[in-house]
């Protein structure tokens, strides 16, 4: 299967939020104890969403040419065989680490980090809208920016028997025994991009 590296568009699709507040979570401010300039926070906010709605259309746009070819569970099957190779594939591209992570995980590869935590809980009780920018002990810049669930996702995250299949369900938690990530509906609060850029 073609993976389609599709040029950014020029509306975000994935982030529904794009505030301008970008305040580091205290933790990498602190450990890093170097501050950004404005400039670099927007230079950063800048390309982090560029990298997020970029990698989201081309992994959407992989699953739904696996969807139109073999239904849900081709789509599964496919993603969990292949979404990492594409992240690390446009971070390669980008020279960024990129990373989806979440309060609900389904792959545990994805666990998060202790800063990736305190920005999803400043997501999840409404502190934070935007994205967030902060310099890491290492100097790398990283952008955190929140998911968002869309019409696609629910196929697999959605609730079982409504909008998830139970025999589609069965596939799933058979490669993800220990998956949380269900229940959502379209517009949840999803997880987040986790996306470091190299020096």
């Amino acid at each position: 299967m073609k993976i389609f590296l599709i040029l950014p568009a020029v509306a975000l699709l994935l982030l529904s939020a794009c505030g301008n507040s970008s305040e580091e979570p205290p933790a990498i401010t602190q450990q890093a104890k170097v501050e950004l300039s404005q400039t670099e926070k927007d230079s950063v906010i800048s390309i982090g969403k560029e990298i997020a709605q970029h990698s989201f259309k081309v992994l959407g746009g992989n699953l739904k040419k696996a969807m139109a070819e073999g239904g849900i569970d081709h789509a599964v099957n496919y993603c969990n065989a292949n979404a990492s190779h594409l992240m690390d594939s446009l971070g390669t591209h980008y020279s960024a680490n990129i990373k989806r992570t979440s309060n609900k995980l389904r792959n545990p590869k994805n666990t998060s980090t202790t800063a990736e935590k305190m920005v999803i809980n400043n997501y999840l009780n409404g502190t934070k809208k935007g994205p967030v920018v902060a310099i890491l002990p290492n100097g790398n810049k990283i952008f955190y920016a929140a998911i968002k669930m869309k019409p696609l996702c629910v196929s697999c995250h959605g609730t079982v028997d409504e909008t998830v299949s139970k025999k589609n369900y069965q596939n799933i938690s058979n490669l993800y025994p220990n998956d949380k990530a269900i229940g959502y509906k379209e517009g949840d609060f999803r997880g987040i991009w986790s996306i470091e850029l190299k020096k």
